[in-house]
C-alpha cells in the first residue's frame, strides 16, 4: 500500500508543480468547473483523481488557492 501512496503523492505533487508554472498546460486537462464548484477550476492528476483550485489576488500577485483534490467522484 505504502508504495501505491507514494506514487500517488508523487504524481500529485508533479500536478501541483505544473499548475504553479502553467495551470493551463494542456497535459492537465484544466477547467473552469459548473455547477456547485461554479468559478473554480479542476485540474488532472490521474484517470480518478483530480485537484480543484481557484485563482486569487494577493497584493500584487496572481496566486493559485488550492481547494481540495481527491477521486473524481468524491470532489465533484
Amino acid at each position: 500500500i505504502f508504495r501505491k501512496q507514494h506514487g500517488l503523492i508523487t504524481k500529485i505533487d508533479i500536478t501541483l508543480r505544473k499548475i504553479s508554472v502553467n495551470p493551463f498546460d494542456e497535459n492537465l486537462r484544466t477547467h473552469k468547473l459548473t455547477g456547485n464548484l461554479k468559478g473554480f477550476y479542476s485540474s488532472k492528476v490521474t484517470d480518478d483523481i483530480r485537484i480543484i483550485f481557484d485563482f486569487v489576488h494577493d497584493e500584487d500577485e496572481l496566486c493559485i488557492l488550492l481547494l481540495t483534490f481527491g477521486k473524481h467522484d468524491d470532489v465533484y
